[in-house]
């Protein structure tokens, strides 16, 4: 019996053409941490940390949509108890 093999390749863009990446500077900052508690529908309560743009001139948070960065973790954080 004869296996036949179809191998796909994907080529990644090369930052070598354009030479290398740069981060331009911080548009934002970031706020300290704001404890919050959410409450899921089963009545469970959820300890989380919330984190906004600011302005870097004024420390304020910025205006404007933002998109939502989610981390989660299984282990307990005693501050919020």
């Amino acid at each position: 019996m004869r296996s036949r093999w179809l191998c796909f390749g994907l080529a990644a863009p090369s930052a070598a053409a354009d030479g290398p990446w740069n981060a331009g500077p911080a548009q934002y900052g970031v706020s300290s941490a704001q404890a919050q508690r959410v409450k899921m529908s089963d009545g469970v309560e959820l300890a989380v940390d919330v984190y906004v743009p600011t302005d870097p001139a004024t420390g304020q948070p910025a205006t404007g949509p933002f998109p939502v960065v989610v981390s989660e973790t299984p282990y307990d954080r005693p501050c919020h108890r």
